[in-house]
């Protein structure tokens, strides 16, 4: 399960509720995958929350900005925040991380506070909760580097007007009695779907009569969606049930339509699944209460009772008391305070030109663009996260792979290729004139084959040839052997490097210490391997 924790550490009890609110007024309009944002009391200096984010990794990554700004809002808040990863921020800056962090060692270390990433340094032994507390406010030393805070937040860099690409808007033709859910409540398309998503043999049997949400009502409208909801929803392969009388798929109302009758189908499932309780009238005690708390904070402003401002603020509190119910509650309070409203009529529900689905496929060329923008280039000269030992054996194995290519640079004679120890007495045999030196032109041989018509193939249609027998055992067994690197054209390439040095390892490794071929070549060519004793 996909969830984030945090905690925020010097502060009182009735600031949850502000906090909350606070959430509420900033992002009116989120829609939540599986469960809003809500602050709630641990302790008497401690508050804590929780979130079931599922596939939206933007539920997760908006909270983590409104913490942070709330942390350089309330300075004396020190926020800890993590998932079911463990330190994610940490893994974001894992790049920048010093060589001696591991999760085995981080507890208590990782804080937000001041809008600033605090990575208490490991000099700091036995730290419990209090002590970690007490250092990020009175220590400078414990701000994390720049180069790890920046990697750590660049997901929330463009935050907030980056939130609003998460969205997409689509035509849809629903029931009217769904239109008027999700116009006053565009959040409730988020369980809809979900609930349709997830529905199983016994959840469906609703959707074989529509009782509730009757498709004879259809009407267009334009929803809401994030991208996940979206793509959830369009992409699942879904057969209509009988009282849905659907348009033939070349018809150009077919995509509404079809997106229309799956989202109706999550509803009635919703409808059915519900357990409708009142929960804003005079007679629920715990609201009245809550509503005489907030007014005491003075969180209404003074505004009079039903002025423009003084509804808004009612709104947005209504939603925080829903979302502190369970899960059911939240959803079916909602749903049922709206279905006992008269229906918005027709010409009042928005209906305009949809977004386009383009971002929904990529060509290979995209996908690789996006890679590269992630991936950080290596250069081989830069060996600072290195110790000395893996330095000494980087360096080992760059003079073991120059001498290989020295090697097979260089031309053989007759005998075959001569290893640097042969080539002094080969000279010397030249040289003393007991072997006259013999010399042969490829090009030249080649060039006669040609003009004597025993080879008509150009080097183009050999090139062309080799071309056609390298993607032939790309597929086999034998090209799966081999090790491929991305290469700029955007196509696998065998990188024979690689592949030279991970045979030879192999082969060497395989000997167990003993004599044999690999170390015998590498003896020959006066290199050396460096210890294996890592893997």
């Amino acid at each position: 399960m996909s969830n984030l924790n945090f905690e925020i550490h010097n502060a009182k009890a009735e600031e949850a509720l502000l906090i909350n609110l606070k959430f509420q007024q900033q992002f009116p309009e989120h829609i939540w995958q599986n469960e809003p944002f809500h602050v709630k009391v641990k302790d008497g200096n401690c508050l804590e929350g929780s979130l079931n984010y599922g596939d939206a990794i933007e539920d997760e990554w908006i909270v983590v900005y409104f913490l942070r700004q709330l942390s350089v809002e309330e300075q004396h808040y020190i926020i800890k925040i993590w998932d079911s990863d463990g330190e994610f921020l940490l893994i974001e800056a894992a790049e920048f991380l010093p060589k001696d962090i591991n999760p085995e060692i981080i507890d208590h270390r990782v804080y937000i506070h001041k809008g600033h990433l605090h990575l208490i340094p490991l000099e700091y032994q036995d730290l419990t909760l209090e002590k970690s507390i007490q250092l990020v406010s009175t220590t400078e030393n414990t701000r994390a580097s720049v180069k790890i805070e920046e990697a750590a937040f660049k997901r929330i860099e463009n935050y907030p007007s980056i939130i609003k690409s998460n969205i997409h808007h689509a035509n849809v033709m629903i029931p009217h009695l769904a239109a008027h859910l999700l116009h006053h409540c565009p959040q409730l398309v988020a369980p809809a779907v979900e609930a349709f998503y997830n529905r199983d043999a016994s959840t469906m049997k609703p959707c074989m009569y529509m009782k509730a949400f009757k498709p004879s009502t259809n009407v267009p409208m334009t929803v809401r969606f994030t991208k996940v909801l979206y793509s959830k929803l369009y992409s699942v392969p879904f057969v209509a049930p009988q009282p849905f009388n659907m348009p033939p798929i070349s018809d150009s109302t077919y995509e509404a339509c079809n997106l229309g009758m799956k989202l109706a189908c999550g509803f009635e499932i919703l409808y059915h699944s519900a357990n409708f309780e009142k929960f804003t009238d005079s007679s629920n005690t715990k609201y009245v209460e809550y509503i005489n708390r907030l007014e005491s904070l003075g969180y209404f402003r003074g505004e009079i009772q039903g002025s423009a401002l003084y509804t808004k603020l009612e709104k947005a509190a209504l939603n925080e008391f829903l979302s502190h119910q369970s899960e059911n509650q939240y959803l079916f309070g909602q749903m049922q305070a709206l279905m006992e409203m008269e229906l918005t009529p027709v010409e009042d529900i928005p209906l305009f030109k949809e977004d386009s689905n383009d971002w929904m496929s990529m060509d290979p060329s995209q996908v690789d663009d996006m890679l590269k923008t992630q991936a950080t280039p290596f250069d081989e000269n830069d060996l600072s996260d290195l110790d000395k030992v893996e330095e000494k054996e980087f360096e080992e194995m760059k003079a073991m792979l120059g001498g290989f290519n020295q090697f097979i640079s260089k031309k053989s004679g007759v005998k075959g290729a001569l290893l640097p120890s042969e080539l002094d007495s080969d000279d010397s045999e030249e040289s003393d004139g007991s072997l006259e030196p013999v010399s042969f032109n490829a090009d030249n041989y080649m060039n006669v084959l040609s003009v004597n018509g025993e080879n008509d193939n150009s080097k183009a249609d050999m090139d062309v040839l080799y071309a056609a027998m390298d993607e032939e055992l790309r597929h086999t067994e034998i090209g799966k052997d081999f090790e491929s690197i991305r290469g700029v054209d955007g196509e696998d390439e065998i990188d024979v490097d690689l592949n030279l040095m991970k045979n030879m390892l192999e082969s060497f490794s395989a000997q167990n210490g003993l004599a044999g071929p690999t170390s015998n070549l590498i003896g020959s060519l006066g290199l050396n391997l460096p210890k294996l004793d890592k893997e």
